[in-house]
């Protein structure tokens, strides 16, 4: 990594942090103006269901900030599936029930978060790199092939397909 590519990233993380640091302190100061100074109950209740709908709605959120990319990409390795499905899950599962006890504030942030994870779903089994691989041939004429990494986070993995013929050929002893 060289020095410029450093600092331009060092800057870029001075600036989530400003950014997420201002959001964080305008919510709580908003929390404790409507919820705390406030004596009506009914101020209290919408600006706390505002509140926790915002925070939720941000949880749920941010993995579609990669989505763009994964499409480009067609590459959903950086999701979790057991993740996506406990997403969904929960999210449904909260949604039915605020849509049961008539309470939006509980309902609509859950059944984003529901949507939100069946579309993370749709892209595990759509864009998966466990069953793509490509074969290519070296430089040498050497047979291999190039194995999706599958979410773990390795990456991508070559292997070559040797042959006793291959390693006499390059001046390697036989194992044969």
């Amino acid at each position: 990594e060289t020095n410029v590519a450093h600092h331009r990233k060092k800057g870029k993380d001075v600036e989530k942090m400003f950014v997420w640091g201002t959001c964080g302190a305008t919510s709580v100061v908003g929390f404790l103006v409507g919820v705390v100074l406030h004596d009506d109950q009914k101020t209290k209740r919408v600006v706390a269901g505002a509140y926790c709908n915002a925070v939720l709605a941000t949880y749920y959120a941010s993995p579609l900030s990669e989505m763009k990319e994964m499409l480009t990409r067609r590459d959903a390795s950086s999701l979790y599936w057991p993740m996506s499905a406990a997403i969904t899950v929960n999210g449904f599962s909260w949604a039915a029930y605020g849509f049961a006890s008539n309470d939006w504030f509980l309902f609509s942030p859950n059944a984003f978060g529901g949507v939100v994870g069946v579309v993370q779903l749709v892209f595990l089994a759509t864009f998966s790199k466990k069953k793509k691989q490509k074969k290519t041939r070296g430089t040498d004429g050497m047979e291999m092939e190039q194995r999706g990494g599958g979410g773990g986070g390795g990456g991508d993995v070559i292997v070559a397909n040797l042959s006793s013929e291959d390693l006499i050929l390059s001046g390697q002893p036989s194992s044969s």
